[in-house]
């Protein structure tokens, strides 16, 4: 094996965090996420992808046939909003940009950047009811966020910082709001358990008994949430 074969191998995305285990996931985009302890050598993160490069060969080519074909803002195509349809509708004379009702307006001349217009309503949504929420489950559950952001992130609905930064994915504002409860409640318990181990968990359920439920609408949506 040449030096660029093992170059091309290591290629995607490495997250380190306390976690004791290496782990392996391909997205629906097909870009490989490495997660790696903080201590590990980057040597042994390249000898363990080399050792399970048959399976993300596989997984890759299972996501590049899946992937889903590029997102059209057609007149009538949907686009999802706290969990509910809303279908697209184009206006020639409104001075709003973007409107919700019963159809999600749009200013005819916002055609050609939807999709960045989108982006920017998504997050001045979220700002509008994910820090009040993260205010009330806060006080709920008794912890203390040092600040909430909505970011423009596409692959993790959210993330707490070591400085006690909660920061949320403007993807968020297409679930339900049980959902963005439970993205909520999972980077809170972060606060005071900074890996996924089964103390995570037990505490994220002492919290939130429906939890997987919610993870599960998470999972099984992911594809609709992409614009």
């Amino acid at each position: 094996m040449t030096k660029d074969d093992k170059k091309d191998q290591i290629q995607g995305v490495i997250i380190r965090s306390n976690r004791k285990t290496l782990s392996l996931t391909v997205t629906p985009d097909a870009e490989l996420i490495i997660r790696a302890p903080y201590h590990l050598s980057e040597a042994r993160i390249i000898e363990f992808v080399q050792h399970k490069n048959d399976w993300i060969r596989k997984r890759i080519g299972i996501a590049l046939e899946t992937r889903p074909k590029e997102r059209r803002f057609d007149e009538g195509a949907s686009i999802l909003y706290l969990g509910e349809e809303y279908p697209i509708s184009y206006r020639e004379h409104t001075e709003q940009i973007i409107e919700l009702g019963d159809k999600l307006f749009f200013n005819s001349k916002a055609q050609p950047k939807i999709r960045e217009i989108l982006v920017a309503w998504y997050i001045y949504q979220g700002y509008q009811i994910i820090p009040q929420r993260v205010k009330e489950l806060s006080e709920k559950f008794n912890y203390r966020p040092n600040d909430v952001k909505i970011t423009k992130a596409e692959r993790r609905w959210g993330s707490c910082s070591s400085k006690g930064s909660l920061c949320f994915s403007w993807r968020l504002m297409m679930a339900p709001l049980e959902v963005i409860d439970y993205v909520i409640v999972h980077e809170l318990v972060h606060l005071e358990v900074r890996d996924h181990s089964s103390r995570f968990w037990k505490r994220v359920e002492s919290f939130m008994p429906d939890f997987r439920q919610r993870k599960k609408w998470l999972r099984e949506n992911d594809r609709r949430m992409r614009l």
